[in-house]
């Protein structure tokens, strides 16, 4: 099953864990396989699953995920007040022995990780998002200490600053994180580490330097096998050569993302680089491909009510639209996109492009339709 996942082939990983599930087995093992199955559905992007199979798990190791508020409101506010007095009174764990109970709290960290993904890119929960990054990084810091788990978390929460934004905590936090890892020799972690710091880095304007980190991640997680992270990067390159004005690189950058998405059925990424696709295309004056591309992308992200993905492909949609002369479908397009943008926690760093895009639309909307206007009208 295991390498099923790692291989790309999750369906039937799916197949073989929930085949397991039917054997006898004490909460502990039972927990495992859902951690398993937890992330067989990540990676296909299918959130809701994803979250539904975590639910269940953490349940077994005596962990409860709130959804609903009150309960939510309150578990936030206490992750909040603990993280608060931490910072104020600073927390030295030491790495703690082995056990079950420490086998029980790596579960639940590793949980808490494809969960921080589901919120963020599909879920659009930003504060569902914090709520289970500070629950992880006050579980790694008082009951493991040093350990690959507290280096993943440091990780998430410097994530979690770099989304707000606070880039220079941001960066204080994965600089530690990526030291941590080192001292560890934690591979995969630092691969992951790399990652992050690309985007981080794309996001507060240091595209290059992105790129940089991106490329040793990427490397790193193809030395390892890790299909999914690789297309991960795939993604940082796309949009990091995009910004350089590189668009033909861009291009292929989000062609090996749609292949890799495609191979692993993975949704997510597959809508994703779609609209990635039309962007660049658009830049290039490849208008039919481009208008080819965001329907396929609108079309798959409407299907499987992914609304983030949906907003970007209705965002650059728009755009083309723009860029060719059709304003009246472009301020429809962008429209929606704005609606689902202010009703959601979507990653500003990828939809505010989508208000000058607006803007655009409507200024040559107006001056195409001003000569046929009678005086006096605006």
């Amino acid at each position: 099953g295991e390498i099923n996942l790692r291989i790309g082939r999750n369906d039937e990983g799916i197949a073989i864990f929930n085949h397991i599930l039917t054997m006898p087995m004490d909460d502990s093992r039972r927990a495992e396989i859902y951690t398993q199955l937890c992330l067989a559905f990540f990676n296909k992007g299918a959130w809701k699953e994803c979250e539904e199979n975590a639910r269940v798990g953490l349940a077994l190791l005596g962990e409860n995920l709130p959804v609903k508020n009150p309960r939510f409101a309150l578990s936030l506010a206490r992750e909040i007040i603990v993280h608060i007095i931490r910072n104020i009174i600073p927390f030295r764990g030491k790495a703690r022995e082995g056990g079950a109970d420490t086998e029980n709290i790596r579960r639940i960290i590793w949980f808490y990780l494809r969960l921080n993904y589901a919120y963020l890119l599909g879920n659009n929960k930003i504060t569902y998002f914090i709520r289970s990054t500070l629950r992880m990084l006050h579980l790694s810091e008082s009951r493991l200490g040093p350990s690959r788990e507290l280096g993943m978390t440091l990780a998430g929460y410097a994530s979690l600053c770099m989304a707000i934004p606070l880039f220079g905590r941001s960066r204080r936090y994965h600089e530690m994180a990526l030291e941590l890892r080192r001292k560890l020799k934690d591979e995969w972690g630092m691969a992951q580490s790399l990652q992050f710091m690309g985007f981080g880095a794309q996001w507060s304007g240091d595209v290059k330097k992105g790129l940089e980190y991106n490329e040793d991640a990427h490397n790193r997680f193809m030395r390892i096998g890790d299909i999914w992270e690789m297309a991960m990067c795939q993604n940082g390159f796309s949009a990091g050569y995009y910004y350089l004005s590189d668009y033909e690189k861009s291009i292929q950058a989000s062609m090996n993302w749609l292949d890799t998405s495609i191979r692993i059925r993975d949704s997510f990424g597959g809508s994703t680089s779609m609209a990635n696709l039309a962007w660049a295309n658009t830049e290039l004056g490849n208008h039919d491909q481009a208008r080819q591309w965001a329907g396929k992308g609108l079309a798959l992200s409407e299907s499987r009510n992914y609304m983030f993905e949906y907003c970007l492909n209705a965002t650059y949609f728009g755009y083309l639209n723009t860029v060719t002369g059709n304003y009246h479908e472009a301020i429809q397009l962008l429209e929606k996109a704005r609606r689902l943008d202010l009703s959601t926690d979507f990653l500003k760093a990828y939809t505010s492009i989508l208000y000058p895009y607006l803007a655009d639309a409507y200024r040559l909307d107006y001056l195409s339709r001003r000569p046929h206007l009678a005086r006096g009208v605006s």
